[in-house]
Formats: structure tokens, sequence, C-alpha cells
């Protein structure tokens, strides 16, 4: 192949040329991928750490293997080969599993393994073939996570009821195996699947070995896995593996299991010391029983451990390997280690130790950054129960701020319960804190640590409304209110309103206060009907913020027609012959000679702005009938007074 060819990363999907790949030491350019291997099928290296022979490149998705076998994605790299998911086209796209490894590092031993090897529990080995200088084993795909992911998901380890009845399955089928004179010598969690109904499948047989005399140890199987492999493992030619190495390496997975943490490796371990610190103190949950069986197992002399399978298993469950139990479904008798009943074909599962309920929560952790004091802050926890049986637990928490709206919970198997968390932060300084809920129930305990930043409010402006809309008729005049206030902290506003519409009026126009009612002025005398808008502009020392203004203006209503009748018209003059009557008296005033006449310019002139005064404000037609009747009354009883009043005054 081209050297600038394209190439995808079967890992995370990310594509680069092999140029780019190569200079980065063959390693994936995506910073966030998750395989920590090179892209290689396997290189050797020189004394600093440079490829110097290059056996392959790992398989692209899409790649067609013997025409028949589609590769969907890598599924694990180890130091001598890769294993990719792969579809079976010929058998209706099942999904298998390939290990791929150079034909220079295969040894067919373990594939001669998987053959003589027939139990639920370890994988069915379907095809071997060779293709371009590889070889390639087709085997039984086991989909589910490895005990080592499950493990680091729970980080304090799984609880002895969750993990015993896994441990069971793993005696077992070791126990099957070490009845085949074989002894894996390469257990660790990664290499213990465990499907979704909680079986297990143990993989990977690569340096696998026969106990039987005469069968030294292949080159190949001179391996070791850091943690879990015991001293003898290490020194090949002076030590000798057998049945109680695995016995070790099970002892160094039950360490691992409960109290997620692996135990010291054992070249870095003191020979005449046993395994510190011990389980209990890491766990202090773990059984007395559990401990004493784990720390025997983990003995660095391998003659001080137990001597098989079968008396490992006596010594934790109180049982031995081998023993008999009756079938569930037909009640023969069959051995105790049987998954199926011979007789009937069922599941004997039921009689086997019951799955206890398994807690997963999420999220792991609540970290809450830059959150101003007094604000009131949610978080959901989500409860799953992976296990079997009913989940039932309780949430307590360990600070006042932390709210929890339902502290017990219950979950059936396979579902989800979810918990309402509230923070509240109006009684707490502005610093950081830190606490943590603990979930405490039947399928495990979990803590979820939470971390709050608080920091000191930030002052900012609120005005309400945020919106003024008014509807009115052509006349008529309006008022609202805005309410001006500092949020956040007790700073001062100090502000300036202004608005560049006149038909908006404002009051008061400045603010200097933390909190202000401002009263808006609609006058709409200047305006014809339509739609109007305009707005309040609100500039202040904590920022600015304009509130929009709409105004509909409707046409005004029509008047009632004027009443012309002689009782209307009266009724409309009745003030200005009052008003007449006054001035008749002023000129009364001047003397009892005073003969004032209807020609006279000045009182014509008089009476005729007094009487149509009121008609002017109204309208032209009132005007007009204020200034004649009125005119003619004001006149006549300018008369009648002045001869009334000398008449009076003649005869007293």
């Amino acid at each position: 192949m081209p050297l600038s060819k394209t190439y995808i990363c079967p890992k995370c999907g990310a594509s680069a040329t092999r140029k780019q790949i190569e200079r980065n030491n063959y390693a994936c350019p995506n910073s966030k991928c998750t395989l920590n291997e090179r892209l290689v099928v396997h290189a050797d290296l020189n004394t600093q750490g440079a490829l110097t022979k290059l056996y392959g490149w790992i398989l692209e998705k899409g790649t067609l293997l013997k025409k028949r076998y589609v590769i969907e994605g890598l599924l694990g790299k180890g130091g001598f080969g890769a294993t990719y998911l792969a579809k079976d086209k010929e058998m209706f796209n099942q999904l298998r599993a390939i290990k791929e490894i150079p034909k220079a590092f295969f040894d067919e031993k373990e594939d001669q393994f998987l053959t003589m090897l027939n139990h639920p529990a370890i994988p069915k080995l379907y095809e071997r073939f060779a293709m371009n200088s590889m070889h390639y084993s087709v085997m039984e795909y086991i989909e589910g996570p490895d005990l080592d992911e499950l493990i680091r998901k729970s980080k304090s380890g799984l609880t002895e009821q969750q993990a015993l009845p896994l441990i069971e399955q793993l005696f077992e089928v070791l126990s099957y195996i070490h009845s085949k004179k074989i002894i894996h010598r390469d257990l660790k969690p990664e290499n213990i699947l465990v499907r979704k109904d909680g079986s297990i499948a143990l993989i990977d047989f690569g340096i696998a070995k026969l106990t039987l005399s005469g069968h030294r140890t292949r080159y190949l199987a001179r391996a070791a896995s850091n943690f879990y492999s015991p001293p003898e493992q290490y020194q090949p030619g002076k030590g000798f593996t057998d049945v109680k190495s695995d016995i070790y390496s099970l002892g160094a997975i039950l360490y691992f299991t409960l109290t997620g943490r692996e135990p010291i490796d054992a070249l870095s371990r003191d020979a005449s010391k046993d395994i510190y610190p011990t389980p209990r103190a890491l766990n202090p949950e773990i059984s007395a029983r559990t401990e004493t069986v784990i720390i025997k197992a983990l003995k660095m002399n391998k003659g001080e451990r137990y001597s098989s399978i079968g008396q490992l298993k006596k010594a934790l469950l109180g049982k031995s390997v081998g023993s008999k139990k009756s079938c569930p479904k037909c009640g023969k008798t069959i051995e105790d280690a049987a998954r199926y009943c011979p007789n009937c074909g069922r599941s004997t599962e039921p009689q086997r130790t019951a799955m206890a309920p398994a807690m997963v929560v999420q999220p792991d952790t609540i970290k809450l950054v830059n959150i101003e004091k007094g604000a009131v802050k949610r978080a959901i926890i989500t409860i799953k129960n992976k296990g079997n049986g009913q989940l039932k637990g309780r949430i307590v928490s360990s600070a006042k701020w932390i709210e929890i709206q339902k502290t017990d919970f219950e979950c059936p198997p396979g579902e989800n319960s979810k918990i309402l968390i509230t923070i509240q932060t109006r009684s707490l300084s502005a610093k950081n804190y830190q606490a943590q809920i603990t979930l405490r129930s039947n399928g495990g305990e979990k803590k979820i640590p939470i971390a709050l930043n608080l920091v000191k409010p930030i002052s900012r402006l609120q005005v309400t409304p945020g919106v003024l809309n008014l509807q009115l008729r052509s006349g008529e005049t309006a008022t609202a209110t805005v309410m001006v206030r500092s949020i956040g902290s007790d700073e001062t506003i100090k502000a300036r309103i202004a608005t560049p519409q006149r038909w908006i009026d404002i009051n008061p126009k400045k603010i200097n206060q933390k909190e202000k009612m401002i009263r808006i002025g609609i006058s709409t005398r200047r305006l014809k009907a339509g739609n109007y808008s305009g707005h309040i502009l609100i500039r202040s020392n904590l920022g600015r913020q304009q509130v929009p203004v709409s105004l509909r203006l409707e046409p005004a209503t029509k008047q009632s027609k004027t009443n012309l009748s002689p009782l209307g018209i009266l009724k409309m003059s009745l003030t200005p012959v009052l008003m007449t009557v006054a001035i008749s008296l002023l000129i009364l005033h001047f003397g009892p000679r005073s003969q004032p006449a209807l020609s006279d310019p000045w009182l014509i002139v008089v009476l005729s702005a007094l009487t149509g005064s009121l008609g002017m404000r109204r309208s032209p037609v009132r005007m007009v009938a204020g200034l004649i009747l009125g005119g003619v009354l004001g006149a006549i009883l300018n008369y009648v007074i002045y001869y009334t009043y000398h008449s009076v005054h003649e005869y007293l």
C-alpha cells in the first residue's frame, strides 16, 4: 500500500496519512483515542524503543478477510497481536472475534487448548487460516465488559454479594481446565468477560501450558502480567508454574475485585511477609473469612497456598468443587458445577447463588464552578440496578446546603431511579466547599463528591416589566409604572432615564437608590390613530437597558348630537346669562342716573364675549346659540333690574 493512503483508526475512527502516523511513532494522532498501543500488529524495537521491524498495520474497519469476514472494529491489542470484531457473511452476519498474530510469533498451542476444552465459559474456536504473513483464529464473540472495566467504574470495588457469584463461576471453569491438565497462567480481570446475564467467559489462553511431566514452558509462554502473576512466573528456569500459580492469580483478582486496587506486584514484595495493605484495611466491609482466603492465596511461597481450586472454594464458600446437587427442573442428581442438566437440558442457574442487586450511579462527581452566592442549583442522580433482585437504599448528605428530594430509593432489576439534588447557597459565604452524598443500598455503597465554587454575586440592573404594551383612544392619556432595582448585591443604582419620543413622559428622570418606581405618562393629543413604537433608555452604573414601548391608538368615539330644544338652549345659556346679570349689577353701581343703552359699544362687546364663552369651548352651534340668547336676555335683564332698582329707591 502507498504511504500516502489515508488510514482510519479502527478504535476511534480518526483519519490520518500513514506518514503522519509514522512521524507520531506509529501511534494514533488523535489525542483522545483510547488505544494506548501503536497502530501495528507487532513490531521489533531497539534499545531506544524505536521500531526496527514492522510486521503489519492494524486492520481498518471494512477490511474483508478470506472473502467472508468483514472487520467491524478493534476489540483489543496486546504485545504479539490484535483482536477484532467481525461479521461472518456466510453465517447471516453473526459476530465473531478474530485474533491476528504474525506467523513469526504464532504458537498453535492456544488453538489446540481451545479445541481440547468444551465449557460454556470458554469461547469456541470456529476456524483458523493464514493471510499476508498473519495467522488468524476465528472464535466465539463474547458480548459484555471485562471484569476490570466493571470494577474501575465502581472505583471502590464490588461488594462480596456482587463479586462472589462471579468468582464462583471462575472456580468452576478453572477446576474444569485443571482437570484437563492445563493451567491458564494469565488470569487477570481483563481476561474475564461478563455477559449480560451475569455469566462469565475466560479468554486468552496464549501463555497457557500443560502440566504433564516432560512438558516444559514454551518460549512464547514465558510471560507475566503485573500485579497478577506469581513470583515463580517471573523466573523461567528457576521456578515451576503449576495449579498453585493460577491460585495466586485468583487471589490477586479477588483482592482487586473487593478493594478496587491492584495488589503489590510480586517482584516488589517481601517474600517473608503477607500481602500489604490487607484487604480489610482498604475495605472494612470485607468479611474476615474472605480476607483470610485472599491472604493465603497470595502467599509468596507457593507451598503455603491452597493446593487446588476445590480447597480454595471450600474455604471461601463453604462448599467444594465436585459436590452434588439436584436439578431444579427434573430432580436428577447432577454435579454442583454443572450449569445445565444433562438429563433435561434446563439451566440450573436458579440453584446457584443468585446475583445480588448491583447499583450503578451517575454522575460520579458533581462540580459547580463560579456559582453566584444566593443561587439555587439542581442536579439529577441516576441510579440503575444492573443486578437481580430489588435494589433498596438510602441517600445521606454530609452538608446542610445539599437538599435531597427523596432520601429513600427503590429500583427493580434493569430499571433506573432518578433523585433530585438541590444546592442552596443563600446561607453560604463566597468560597470553595467540599461535600459528598453517600448512597447505601443492598447493592453496594457509592460516594459522590460535590465541589462547589461560590463567588460574590455581580450587581445587575433589573427592570420590570421589560416591555410596555398600551392601547388607547385618541385624546386619552395613560400612566404606567416601571420598577428599576439592583439585584445580586446592595449596590446603589445611579441612573438617568430618557426617551426620544415626545408622547412619552418620564418621572423621575434620575435615580440614586437601590430601587425606584418610575412613572411613565402617555399623551395622545397630538397623535393620529395608528400604531406607534418607542423606547425608554436607562443608563446606569450597572449597565444600560432599554424598555420598548408600543402604543396602539384607536380613533375617538363620535360625540352625541347637540340638543337644540328650547330647554336645552336655555340650559346652555344659563351660565352666560348669570354672568351678564353680574355685569349689570356693576353698571348699577355707577349711580341712579346711569343710563346704559343697547347702543353702547363697550356693553355689547362685553355681553357678546361673556355669553359666547361657554359655547366656544364646546361647539360652534352652542357658541351661536349662547351669543344670541344670552345677549338678548342680558340686555333685557339690564333694564329690568335698572328700573326695578330706581322704582324701589323712589318709593322708599
